[in-house]
Order: structure tokens, then sequence, then C-alpha cells
């Protein structure tokens, strides 16, 4: 972390940020609420890309643990929406 960087903890389980993000990505109505510019190929790329521990503790209790691996937009878009959403 830089010099002037604050570090805030998360608000809320991954799992349930993930699970927003995928309502605003396309409702239960398959109304897409949360559009990404085609220009943003990286975060697109991450998005579809997104992979789940399959040997983790967690997958075999039902709730899938998402690997840290080429995660940073999806994160971001994860702590906006979430904030957005709850407050």
């Amino acid at each position: 972390m830089g010099p002037g960087l604050v570090h805030i903890p998360a608000t809320h389980p991954v799992s349930e940020g993930i699970k927003n993000v995928r309502r605003l990505i396309c409702d239960g109505n398959g109304v897409r609420l949360l559009l990404i510019h085609p220009r943003c190929k990286q975060t697109i790329n991450e998005l579809l890309n997104y992979q789940y521990d399959e040997n983790s503790n967690a997958a075999s209790a039902g709730e899938r643990k998402p690997l840290k691996l080429d995660d940073h937009s999806g994160d971001t878009i994860r702590y906006l929406t979430y904030h957005l959403r709850y407050g």
C-alpha cells in the first residue's frame, strides 16, 4: 500500500458481492442494468474468465470460493455496485 492510500476493509462477503454483480449484469427479467463499454476489453475478459476453486472446503458446503486470479476489475465493480445498491 503506497503512502497516502487508505485501506477500508470489505463490508460484505465476496459471494454476496458476486451475486449482486450478476443481478446487475442480467436481472430476473433479462434486463441488463450494468453496462460495460466495449473498449474495456480487459474488464470484459476478467469477468468472462472468473474462476472458482473447486477444491476448497467451501465448495463442498455449497459456497464456491473464487480464485484470486486476474480479478482486479471484477473486485472494483463488485465494491462499487455493492456500495451503490446497499449504501
